[in-house]
């Protein structure tokens, strides 16, 4: 696991995950990969793990850490390759958006 995933990463849950989902996710981690429990993971892991949990299990340590992470998520952009290109949206420049009346010259 890279050292800059998230703690939802860390933990494979959602970012919306309840809080018994995430203690489950944490407990069955910590069975598996603990050193100390005869898990194949490394003591850098487990202390990671419990960082995360510490982190998201407080409701208010997790607020913080959510805004930290990003801290604008209602003002999401669309993909790029959502937007149309200027010549297809609304109907394209050369189709009626753009119809002026001839002026007397």
């Amino acid at each position: 696991m890279p050292v800059d995933a998230s703690y939802y990463d860390l933990l494979g849950v959602d970012r919306q995950a309840r809080q018994a989902d995430i203690r489950a996710a944490y407990r069955r981690l910590m069975r598996s990969e603990h050193p100390d429990l005869g898990g194949a993971g490394s003591h850098e892991l487990a202390t990671r793990l419990n960082e995360a949990y510490a982190t998201l299990s407080d409701a208010q340590s997790r607020a913080q850490y959510d805004l930290e992470r990003d801290p604008m998520p209602h003002l999401k952009l669309p993909e790029p390759s959502r937007f149309a290109p200027p010549s297809e949206a609304y109907g394209g420049y050369d189709e009626g958006c753009w119809d002026l009346p001839d002026w007397p010259r």
